[in-house]
């Protein structure tokens, strides 16, 4: 490398480097040795710059990288991501976008949508920037989230609902939630999974892919591969319907079928989900140990299984109530 002095008195500073010679010019005092190594390595790292890319056109290479590797139905969420995203953000260069630009899009985001979908859907975009720029590291601020109390339908509300329900596969697949399966799940169930001891053996899911057709996949996680026991007359029903599918329909009919059902009997609206956590909170009243509850309905681990029947044992416990109201007195 040298240093030198060029005819308008400003420091030129020269060194080759693989065959190539890189020069560059700076007024004022003279650079130190390591002034100039970093002015030359700037000068190299430019070069390796890649051709700009649109946020856009980067989310759909990723996308598509992805296809096989994860579920049809979150391919599906991949592809709609990118119509989720505002315009401005899609059309920003990935090499180019920064963390000012990532609170931008979260501020944004959060003017009408939930904690939830904020934290969704910038995850996303630093999935798609991290694919092109692994070191990329972003500290964005979300606004706090605000806990929804989860509504747990009443074992009487619930009996009522069935005992108005006259088609036995709607029945069976209400029945059937109640014992923690998902909808995908119980729509995907054949009658020859059904075990002759009376145990539902869950081992796949109807989604729709990204041609919004639908498919039968692997379930949702390794966890919830299992086997679920039912009582003998639920089993006794589902060996006589009709068809090998116990519900030949799709997931959004029996979540309609659902809500119609609450809106005819006065009902508060509750989600087909909500029946999962029906099912772990009555069995911990009952005195079924954590383990069973969570190996059987198919959850990871048991965070879930505590926020949901902490509140309903609370809730619905009256010697409970009637302790701290006596203990705070």
């Amino acid at each position: 490398m040298s240093i030198r002095k060029n005819r308008s008195d400003n420091w030129e500073i020269r060194q080759m480097v693989k065959g190539k010679m890189y020069q560059a010019t700076v007024k004022g005092k003279k650079p130190t040795d390591y002034e100039a190594s970093e002015i030359i390595r700037a000068l190299i790292e430019a070069e390796k710059k890649p051709d700009a890319i649109a946020f856009r056109d980067a989310a759909k290479t990723y996308n598509k990288s992805r296809e096989n590797v994860v579920s049809p139905a979150t391919f599906r969420e991949y592809s709609r991501e990118i119509d989720r995203l505002p315009a401005w953000f899609l059309d920003l260069d990935i090499y180019e976008i920064t963390q000012r630009e990532m609170q931008k899009l979260a501020n944004e985001i959060s003017v009408e949508h939930s904690t939830k979908t904020v934290h969704n859907r910038h995850g996303y975009a630093t999935s798609v920037i991290r694919f092109y720029r692994p070191e990329a590291v972003f500290h964005t601020t979300f606004k706090p989230s605000q806990r929804k109390e989860k509504y747990l339908p009443t074992k009487k509300q619930i009996d009522t609902i069935l005992s108005e329900t006259t088609d036995p596969s709607y029945r069976v697949a209400l029945k059937l939630a109640c014992y923690s399966l998902r909808r995908s799940e119980i729509c995907a169930l054949l009658k020859s999974d059904l075990t002759d001891d009376d145990q539902i053996h869950v081992c796949k899911a109807l989604v729709q892919n990204y041609d919004k057709e639908w498919v039968v996949k692997e379930p949702k996680t390794p966890d919830s591969v299992r086997y679920v026991p039912i009582d003998k007359n639920l089993a006794a029903e589902i060996r006589s319907l009709e068809n090998e599918r116990i519900f030949d329909m799709s997931p959004q009919r029996l979540t309609k079928y659902l809500h119609q059902m609450q809106k005819k009997l006065g009902y508060p609206s509750f989600s087909l989900h909500s029946l999962r956590h029906y099912y772990a909170s009555t069995l911990h009243m009952a005195g079924v140990d954590d383990i069973t509850i969570q190996k059987t309905g198919g959850w990871k681990n048991n965070t879930v299984l505590k926020s949901v029947y902490t509140h309903s044992d609370i809730q619905n416990n009256k010697a409970k109530q009637n302790k701290i109201r006596r203990t705070i007195k």
